[in-house]
């Protein structure tokens, strides 16, 4: 079993430290995957969010993990999220959102359709800019040769209660992309 953790949209992921003993496609400890070349860097006004005024309506953002481009070959456990934050603002000083995991089948088209929940975590954002923050969350993807771990973070309609949230990123550079809101509305 290997575990990790991912990073999406500067998401990263963990999992636990696996148990027994060491073998072809096991990964001794935790491990942490991403699609950010630069998982520390948090460029202010890089990133975009369905908004108006700045207080965002629901938001959607998506990272796919093919585990096998990881070398994750055996079930992966996730531990916990990592998630850059260019701006978060809450009228109360904080603002509630959810990570959501799902598998999807290898090469399917990402479409909530193909996708099965996994584990639905609810989080909460403190303000905050220019930073990563780890939220601890839990799922597995039982079989990487078959399935993909898919990690989405919903930031549910800030607009009557003052909620802004702006998902860190950084011009420079990734190995997968990342899922929008407003390219959600085309997968469903």
């Amino acid at each position: 079993m290997a575990g990790g953790v991912a990073m999406a949209a500067d998401m990263s992921v963990s999992a636990a430290a696996p148990t027994g003993a060491r073998s072809t496609g096991f990964i001794a400890g935790p491990q942490s995957i991403t699609h950010s070349l630069d998982t520390a860097t948090i460029t202010q006004f890089n990133s975009v969010s369905c908004n108006a005024g700045g207080l965002h309506t629901d938001n959607a953002y998506l990272r796919r993990f093919t585990l096998g481009d990881f070398g994750i070959v055996t079930q992966f456990d996730l531990t916990s999220v990592d998630i850059g934050i260019e701006q978060a603002f809450g009228a109360g000083g904080s603002q509630p959102s959810s990570v959501n995991v799902y598998t999807i089948a290898n090469g399917a088209a990402l479409t909530y359709a193909n996708m099965n929940l996994v584990a639905s975590t609810p989080i909460t954002v403190s303000d905050a800019s220019l930073t990563v923050v780890n939220f601890p969350v839990t799922g597995s993807v039982v079989n990487p040769a078959t399935d993909d771990l898919v990690v989405e973070l919903f930031t549910p309609d800030g607009q009557t209660t003052g909620n802004s949230l702006f998902v860190g990123s950084n011009p420079n550079g990734q190995t997968g992309f990342d899922l929008t809101e407003h390219e959600k509305n085309t997968m469903k």
